[in-house]
Order: structure tokens, then C-alpha cells, then sequence
């Protein structure tokens, strides 16, 4: 007689499979899946860029400098930048390792933070079968997030080690807090997405002194948090910053805008997961939804600004797979899985096979840096490697008109010859209304060229596809110096500089 315990239908142990050779299709087809979706974003990150300058240049001055180093339009005083941590590491792995670095660490970070999400959402509960059918939802919806290498990467994976770490509080494991505090410092010195961990916190704080389980003892982890967030280069200045930050509007940045706003098929995709889950309260009630709270206000976030939609899939992909093993839909995949392993395998072998021609396709073991405006078609950044190339080889000094976008790039590759007017820092280290300036210049609104008089700008850098490329051309006192594919470099009529015409080749980008 076996001693083996029975298997409810519903149980997350569900004897499936007896060989690990079934349960492998399935995960390397939504493994498949994921390199696929990466592999559309390995174009380098704007951010990338200024992150890395920051960090070469506090080497060289031997600190992190409160005064802006890189513009010559208004900035702030002190100017904090929460992401100098993120500047360190890319900086290290970009000029040791090169391309290769930037994306191995990209893998290894989202492999991370796959693997904690999968552990927590096992530790609630959730079987494969369930976990894995609902993993194509979370890889479609919140890949948005995981850019070669934004700061917010770094966010998803500590996220996902803080879910993972709750769940163990919520068994009435203490330990975690320990190891949590020390980790949380290396996080808030990479970026200030660790202010979505300290509500997290305080969410489960709230939901466990609801359900009557112990709290106290967040609620002195919460305000550990916040004590130490004094823990960085810019000491309490961090705080004022902080301050600024999480209350100022942000009309002109896409990503800050309303998801359904400016991603409709996205948006309906997190409509979807949120029909789960009011499936999972339907059949259970909400108060079988341990970490709802948490869940609810990582959607809110997500609604609320696009560039929150893939923190809150990290938070789905480790509670939604526990609700759905509960319901009646959970124990017909348990089922379904188990009893139909060659139909799950062939499927999954199919998909995987798709999926895979998909990522060779994508080819995601390459850096890309976008060179052509086809790439802006596509939403990606654009960066002017011919026109940088032209400035650095005649030996150009001075202020250069820049596009958002650019900025970062112009730094790290022309400072300290060129300062910028504007870059993907903003309230980091613009003052306000630079940047509405620097778009209403750009888009050659009313009253343009009294921001091009305002600054000392001794050059332009636009995209031919900007109406300000044709304005320009008819302004007095400047003269169109180089131009390629993409961008143009207009020069007031007093620098001396040649000029060059490249259409119709295509800059070859060199990394970093």
C-alpha cells in the first residue's frame, strides 16, 4: 500500500508530471515567449547615458557633484539624482564588458525577478499548471518595463524579493526583515522606485491589522524605511528631492500619462488581468485574497501612469496564479494538465517553437542603437550618431540645442566640450519649464525662437522629422551644418565649422 497522500484537484502538488520532460515544453515556451518580447527591447535606454556620465564624472572630480555638471539652461540646487547607483553599476559592466555586459545583466535581472515572482506565487499556493497558464498574460502585458537598462529594472526585482519576503511574514516568519533593511538601502541608491516598496509595506501592514494578524512590527519596518532612506550620497537632501518628485505634474512625459491614454491595446490587456481577479473575488469572496490590498494599489499606479503597468504585473504574476488555484477554473487546469500531458506537451512544443523562430528573430543578443527615424515610427529612441560623430571630429566647444531624447547621449559622448540644454533627467536637474520651452522650440510652436535667443546656444541638434528642421531654415543667423538620415546640426553664422551632408548613409553606432 502507497504512502503517498492523496492529491486534491485543487492542490498546488498536483502529480503532474511524472517525468520532467512534460513540464519542460511548457516552460520553454513561455521562456520562449519572454526572450521573444526582450528581444524588441534591446535598443539602449536613454537613461543609460546620463546615468553613466554622472558616474565618470563624480570619478573624476572624487564625489558626486549637488551642482549640475552637463547644462547650460536653468538647474536645480541641489540637484539629487536617485538613480547614481544604477549610473555605477551600467558604467562598470558598459566599460569592462561592453554589449555584452549591458544585456547578460538585462537577463539576469529579469530572470530574477520571473523566478521570485514564480517562488512567492508557489508559496501561496499556486500550482504549475496555473502558474504557467497565466505567466504569456503577465509577459505580454508588463514587458513594457524591462528596457536595456532602465533604473526601473533594478525596482522589478526588489519588488519581487519584497512580495516573496511578506509571504514568509505572513506565515509568521520574521527573519526576512533582517536581510530586507540592508537590501532595501542598495535599492534606494538605485532608484527612487523604492518609494513603491515602502507602500507596499504599509498596504500588507493595513491588510494584516484587518484580518486581525500581527502588524506592530511593520508598521517599525515602514519607519525604518523611511529613516534610511538618509542613507545616500545626498544625505537629507534626498528627502527634498523625494518631496518635489512625487508631487510635481508631468503633462509633456508620455509614460506618466493615463495607460489607457496612450496605450489602448496595452490597456485592455490590464483590463484582462483585473476580470481575473474580480473572477478569483466572485467565486471566493475578498477576503480570501490574501495581499489584495497590495494588489489594488499597484493597479491604481499602473492605470494611473503607463510606466507603473510593469510593477504591477510583477505584483499579479505573484498573487493572481493563488486566487485562480482556488476557483473552479484553477481545478479544471490542474485537471486538464494532468490528464491530457500529450495535448498540453504538443501545444506547448508548438507555441514554444513559435515562439522561439519569434526570439531568433528579434535576435535579443544584440545592443541596438536606433540610428534611423524608422525606429521613432516604432516608439524607440533615436540617437544622433552621425551628427555627435561630426562635433567630436571638428573639435566642436559650446551649447548645443538638444531634443529630450538625445540629451543623455550627447553628454556621455561630448562632455566636457558641449554642455546641453535639456536631457531625460528633468526634475532631477531642470528647473521648470525647461523642458516645455525645450518642446515648444522643437515643435516650432508660437514664440519659438525666443527660447532659441533666451539661452547662449551656439548650435542645434533636431530631427529632420521636427517641425523646427524647416523652420530654422529660414531664420537669419544660422546655417545648416551637417546633416543625415535623421538628424540636422544648425550653427550660428559665426563658428567656423564645415558643412556635410550624409544622406543617405547610415551612421554605425559604436558601444558605449
Amino acid at each position: 500500500m502507497k504512502n503517498d497522500k492523496p492529491v486534491l484537484p485543487h492542490s498546488p502538488f498536483l502529480p503532474f508530471p511524472h517525468s520532467p520532460f512534460p513540464l519542460l515544453l511548457p516552460f520553454s515556451a513561455v521562456a520562449a515567449l519572454l526572450f521573444w518580447q526582450l528581444g524588441a527591447l534591446t535598443f539602449v535606454d536613454p537613461d543609460l547615458w546620463h546615468e553613466m556620465a554622472l558616474f565618470r564624472e563624480a570619478l573624476a572630480l572624487g564625489h558626486l557633484p549637488f551642482a549640475d555638471q552637463f547644462a547650460y539652461t536653468p538647474t536645480v540646487y541641489p540637484s539629487v539624482q536617485h538613480e547614481w547607483g544604477t549610473g555605477a553599476v551600467l558604467y562598470f559592466l558598459a566599460t569592462r564588458f561592453g554589449s555584452t555586459g549591458i544585456l547578460i545583466a538585462k537577463y539576469l535581472l529579469t530572470l530574477g525577478v520571473v523566478a521570485l515572482g514564480m517562488a512567492a506565487a508557489r508559496r501561496r499556493g499556486a500550482g504549475w499548471p496555473v502558474i504557467v497558464s497565466l505567466a504569456p498574460l503577465a509577459i505580454l502585458c508588463g514587458v513594457i518595463g524591462y528596457t536595456t537598462i532602465r533604473a526601473q529594472l533594478f525596482t522589478l526585482l526588489f519588488i519581487a524579493l519584497l512580495l516573496y519576503s511578506l509571504e514568509l511574514d505572513r506565515a509568521g516568519l520574521r527573519r526576512w526583515i533582517w536581510a530586507w533593511l540592508p537590501l532595501y538601502t542598495v535599492w534606494l541608491n538605485l532608484h527612487a522606485g523604492f518609494i513603491v516598496g515602502l507602500g507596499f509595506v504599509a498596504g500588507h501592514a493595513g491588510e494584516q491589522w484587518l484580518r486581525g494578524q500581527p502588524y506592530k512590527h511593520l508598521l517599525g519596518v515602514a519607519a525604518a524605511m523611511i529613516a534610511l532612506v538618509a542613507v545616500n550620497p545626498y544625505g537629507l537632501a534626498y528627502y527634498g528631492y523625494l518631496a518635489h518628485a512625487l508631487s510635481m505634474p508631468r503633462p509633456l512625459i508620455t509614460e506618466w500619462a493615463p495607460l489607457w491614454s496612450t496605450d489602448p491595446a496595452m490597456f485592455r490587456m490590464f483590463l484582462v488581468t483585473l476580470l481575473i481577479v474580480a473572477y478569483c473575488a466572485a467565486n471566493l469572496g475578498w477576503r480570501r485574497l490574501p495581499g489584495l490590498i497590495v494588489l489594488s494599489l499597484a493597479a491604481y499606479a499602473a492605470a494611473r501612469h503607463t510606466r507603473h503597468l510593469s510593477i504591477y504585473l510583477v505584483v499579479w504574476q505573484c498573487y493572481a496564479p493563488s486566487y485562480v488555484q482556488q476557483t473552479p477554473l484553477g481545478r479544471w487546469l490542474g485537471e486538464f494538465w494532468s490528464g491530457r500531458r500529450n495535448l498540453v506537451a504538443g501545444v506547448s512544443a508548438a507555441c514554444g517553437l513559435l515562439c522561439l523562430v519569434g526570439a531568433l528573430a528579434a535576435a535579443p543578443w544584440q545592443l541596438r542603437l536606433p540610428v534611423t527615424l524608422d525606429a521613432e515610427r516604432e516608439g524607440k529612441p533615436v540617437y544622433p550618431v552621425g551628427a555627435v560623430e561630426y562635433l567630436s571630429r571638428t573639435q566642436f566647444r559650446g551649447n548645443l540645442m538638444v531634443p529630450f531624447i538625445p540629451g543623455g547621449y550627447v553628454i556621455w559622448k561630448l562632455h566636457p566640450r558641449v554642455r546641453v540644454s535639456l536631457d531625460g533627467r528633468y526634475e532631477v536637474a531642470y528647473q521648470k519649464g525647461v523642458l516645455e520651452e525645450n518642446t515648444a522650440l522643437y515643435e516650432a510652436q508660437a514664440g519659438w525662437q525666443e527660447t532659441l535667443t533666451r539661452y547662449p546656444t551656439d548650435a542645434v541638434l533636431v530631427a529632420r522629422s521636427a517641425p523646427l528642421a524647416e523652420a530654422l531654415t529660414t531664420v537669419p543667423g544660422w546655417r545648416r551644418i551637417y546633416r543625415d538620415e535623421a538628424f540636422e546640426l544648425f550653427a550660428r553664422s559665426g563658428l567656423n565649422l564645415p558643412e556635410e551632408d550624409r544622406t543617405g548613409q547610415i551612421p554605425q553606432p559604436q558601444f558605449p
